[in-house]
């Protein structure tokens, strides 16, 4: 572990103990603190096993710091220097000393703080003011900054008359609090303060993501919103929501109000596939997985496909073989009956097959016992077949002509269909699939439009989640679906939340997300009511006419025809009788 201008020091003896241990000969202000060290090292509860050691070799905080690091010698400590690092190999610590020679020493200590990835701001962070004080009207002040810088966790040790031991709890109605005089102070200085925020206005970017957030009427709708109101009332905070304006470019707006502190997080679901270009902000754990996929249309506007491919395309290739099953041995009965009219197998072949597709049947009067076979076999087969036949043929003339589904990236690169795409996720699209020539980049709103538009002239990418809500909303309005989406993902990646960088909101929302993972407060699959902003209706589009649309009277024709052949049977039994 190499560590520039920075002194590791480590005591393993065993010899300096608690026990051992003689305060020197100082003054009082040293003394004082030696105290407070001694007392909160007696009585805390929380171990600590890597500290931090601030502002350590000035000429008012050196005795007092060295001290500290003999009198913590079962910590591996750390002395901080104003000099940066060369190791990224510190795990982060369980505790910060920072010493002040004076009170205007809080500003540089914090921002040099922050400099050090493994200072953990949401551990145990002690100020010390090393010079006696006689006045501390300057705490709210400073006390204000420091949480503006996103500190939290920490006490504030001075020496007045006695040794004061401050805490500050934006969020509570009391929010400095001197704890010299609580015989429990050691166990409440570094309470969370985040279980309860007393009502505090947490200021939350949102922007509309059709379909998955979406505001209508002044009222939010999705899931990230129902997330939002749960942390809400888990946190007992009010909610300021902060709007993107911006409809072109929403999620750069939002990510400049984090940065600029207008917000203090976005719960909008931001699908990223590396958290590289995040090292100006904070993030959640991913809360769920997700993908980038194209949203393909169906129709072409460049098919070359005719009616008579849509014909033979109308039942699987399985259902045209039983088709002609069918229609061969019924031919071969009526061969066989040697009726005066078809008696060669061609004429019997050419009788089927018209009554396949709606000529009616010869001999209903007729005894014969090949008729009555003949009745048998097409009663409930060629008829049923022939209505289905015939819903499907009138089908395929009403419906629009139907294109080859793409499977993988490698098909869409030869096809000549534009993709229309944002902004953001144009960014992170890879460039080994070669197809940035086929990327229009539009806005979110543009997208969403010629979406919900059915514009099939053009592909879409979008992540899957939008993709899934989206063709869930096409089963509910259209009879034929336009869209699909390529099984070949564009790339893998996550949802993430992002703060402000070291928000003291990520391990408490973190915990939270966790939680509602295993109890599935906000189901992942969630329908969303009906609610979006397009006033698609299905009129004006053509209609492809399918079963659906004839069941009722397919209904009807399926049980009298069944209650007929009941009556067929019981009259041919009747009759042998």
């Amino acid at each position: 572990m190499l560590v520039k201008n920075l002194c590791l020091v480590t005591f393993i003896t065993s010899t300096l103990t608690e026990c051992s241990l003689q305060l020197p000969s100082t003054d009082f202000v040293e003394q004082q603190l030696q105290s407070y060290f001694i007392d909160y090292k007696r009585n805390s509860k929380t171990g600590q096993d890597f500290c931090l050691y601030l502002n350590a070799n000035k000429n008012k905080t050196k005795d007092i710091s060295n001290w500290f690091i003999k009198y913590n010698s079962r910590c591996l400590s750390l002395i901080l220097s104003e000099e940066g690092i060369e190791t990224q190999d510190f795990p982060q610590n369980d505790a910060t000393f920072i010493f002040l020679q004076e009170i205007e020493d809080v500003e540089n200590s914090i921002k040099l703080l922050h400099k050090y990835h493994f200072w953990n701001s949401k551990g145990e962070n002690h100020f010390i003011l090393c010079t006696e004080v006689n006045n501390t009207q300057f705490l709210p002040l400073w006390f204000s900054f420091i949480w503006k810088k996103h500190l939290i966790q920490f006490v504030f040790v001075l020496v007045d008359v006695d040794v004061e031991i401050f805490i500050y709890n934006p969020f509570a109605e009391n929010a400095i609090v001197n704890l010299r005089h609580n015989p429990d102070y050691y166990d409440v200085s570094f309470l969370n303060k985040l279980t309860n925020l007393f009502g505090y206005r947490l200021r939350v970017a949102l922007y509309e993501y059709d379909p998955l957030l979406i505001k209508v009427n002044g009222t939010w709708h999705g899931k990230d919103f129902k997330m939002l109101k749960l942390i809400a009332q888990a946190m007992n905070a009010t909610v300021d929501i902060i709007e993107a304006v911006n409809a072109t470019h929403p999620y750069i707006e939002t990510f400049m109000n984090i940065i600029n502190d207008k917000a203090d997080f976005c719960l909008n679901s931001i699908f990223v596939a590396s958290t590289l270009w995040l090292n100006v902000v904070d993030y959640t754990y991913p809360h769920a997985y997700n993908k980038l996929v194209i949203l393909m249309p169906v129709t072409s506007d460049d098919t070359t496909d005719t009616h008579s491919d849509n014909l033979i395309s109308i039942f699987t290739y399985m259902v045209w073989i039983l088709i002609i099953v069918l229609v061969i041995i019924t031919a071969a009965v009526l061969t066989f009956a040697k009726k005066a009219t078809w008696n060669s197998f061609s004429g019997s072949l050419i009788y089927s097959l018209g009554c396949l597709i709606g000529y009616s049947f010869y001999g209903f009067k007729s005894q014969r016992h090949s008729v009555q076979f003949q009745l048998i076999t097409f009663i409930l087969g060629a008829t049923i077949l022939r209505t289905i036949f015939t819903s499907f043929l009138v089908g395929t003339f009403l419906s629009p002509s139907i294109s080859n589904r793409i499977t993988t990236i490698e098909e869409l690169r030869k096809t000549d269909i534009e993709i229309y795409i944002s902004r953001e996720l144009a960014l992170i699209v890879p460039k080994e699939f070669s197809i940035n020539d086929k990327l229009i980049v539009v806005s979110m709103e543009e997208r969403t439009r010629r979406l919900y538009e059915m514009d099939t002239r053009f592909g879409y990418a979008v992540t899957q989640k939008i993709a899934q809500r989206f063709l869930s909303w096409l089963k509910e309005h259209v009879t034929s679906m336009p869209f699909y989406i390529i099984e070949e993902p564009l790339m893998q990646g996550f949802d993430i939340y992002i703060f402000q960088k070291h928000s003291p909101f990520v391990a408490e929302i973190n915990l939270f997300l966790m939680r509602e993972r295993s109890s599935r407060l906000v189901k992942q699959n969630e329908r969303y009511q009906h609610v979006f902003r397009t006033n698609y209706t299905e009129s004006g589009r053509r209609v492809v006419l399918a079963l659906h649309h004839l069941h009722s009277v397919f209904y009807m024709l399926t049980g009298g025809l069944s209650l007929s052949f009941f009556v067929f049977i019981i009259e041919l039994l009747n009759n042998h009788d």
